[in-house]
């Protein structure tokens, strides 16, 4: 993460924002015991700049603690981390005091649950949060926040299988050690964890500059160049992990290459290309969003807002609740893979 952080200057470029501050922050008091909430504009005060993790996890069928208007000042004056938070949450302060940050941002506790107005407010301002997180933890196995981040494991089962191999081709009997990979195996275990079929951690996902994915078989790092794990500590082998040249690879800064870089081929069809290139990614985004279960139908275009404004801000598109004006009849051609389509009363027209 530090590396990244230190070495990796377009990672984030084109969407990150310098100096940017969450409306609130939670912050971790000294001796990581407790910890409270705490307006930007007082951090402001003390800092120019705002170093902040932010918390990428499934909610589940009952939430244990939430910010309300009537806890507000409560929660401003300080409480006991054991005491008060689920394990999930317990388990994020630790792991960003290891990373040196004091500063969190987890929507159950930063955002006023019984406020329409602060939630509609803070929902449109998802991708400057995500977007400028020092990085980003995704609770990728848990399916509520009693769960953890870790998770008790056989650490056999990370380490590839292998098997020793002898050839006689050349004259003499020459042997190696052969390692047995899963083909795509960091996708399948993304796809298998319960985060990954969540509607609003997609964006969260593809938001964030740098993001640590805490699931059952390992703990991966996926930056917007980068990709390693426990399995792979420097280079997963080809095959392993996606790289820019999968077409479903989908971090931002792919986008931003396309768009704004100065390499990028322009000419006769150049403008055109570049089009079709970002409507190629968006398609596969909506795709794979509607895999994802929402708990509110309602949520479905907010939850891919901040998806939606950065693509509006790297290609100049006009976007049409939830389809884009210069590819709109192509947008309306779309298919379910399920033999139930539910009743729907609202756009975008994708189901």
């Amino acid at each position: 993460v530090e590396e990244c952080a230190l070495h990796h200057p377009d990672c984030g470029r084109g969407y990150a924002r310098p100096h940017y501050s969450p409306t609130r922050l939670i912050q971790i008091c000294a001796g990581g015991n407790h910890w409270r909430l705490r307006d930007n504009s007082q951090l402001m005060e003390e800092a120019r700049h705002l170093r902040y993790i932010a918390l990428s996890y499934t909610w589940g069928q009952h939430q244990q603690l939430l910010l309300r208007k009537g806890d507000l000042a409560d929660l401003k004056k300080g409480m006991n981390v054991s005491d008060s938070l689920p394990k999930t949450f317990r388990d994020l302060i630790h792991v960003a005091r290891r990373l040196s940050v004091d500063l969190i941002w987890i929507d159950a506790l930063c955002i006023i649950q019984d406020s329409h107005e602060d939630w509609a407010a803070e929902s449109m301002r998802m991708r400057a949060v995500y977007a400028n997180a020092y990085c980003t933890i995704a609770a990728s196995w848990g399916t509520d926040p009693t769960k953890g981040l870790s998770v008790d494991r056989d650490y056999e089962h990370i380490r590839p299988a292998s098997v020793q191999t002898s050839s006689q081709v050349t004259g003499r009997s020459d042997s190696a050690q052969v390692r047995i990979i899963e083909h795509n195996g960091w996708k399948k275990i993304l796809e298998r964890s319960a985060l990954h079929k969540r509607g609003w951690a997609l964006q969260e996902r593809l938001l964030s500059p740098r993001i640590l994915y805490f699931t059952k078989e390992q703990i991966l790092f996926e930056c917007d160049i980068h990709r390693v794990c426990e399995l792979f500590p420097t280079n997963p082998p080809p095959g392993y992990a996606p790289n820019s040249s999968d077409r479903r690879d989908d971090r931002p800064y792919t986008w931003y290459k396309a768009f704004v870089s100065k390499e990028e081929q322009t000419g006769q069809f150049g403008e055109n290309s570049k089009i079709n290139s970002f409507f190629r990614r968006w398609l596969v985004i909506v795709e794979d969003y509607t895999k994802c279960h929402l708990t509110k139908r309602s949520d479905k275009l907010i939850a891919l807002n901040g998806l939606v404004d950065l693509f509006e801000h790297l290609s100049g598109e006009k976007h049409l609740t939830g389809l884009w004006r210069s590819h709109i009849w192509e947008s309306l051609l779309w298919r379910v893979s399920q033999n139930h389509l539910g009743k729907t009363e609202m756009f975008p027209s994708f189901p």
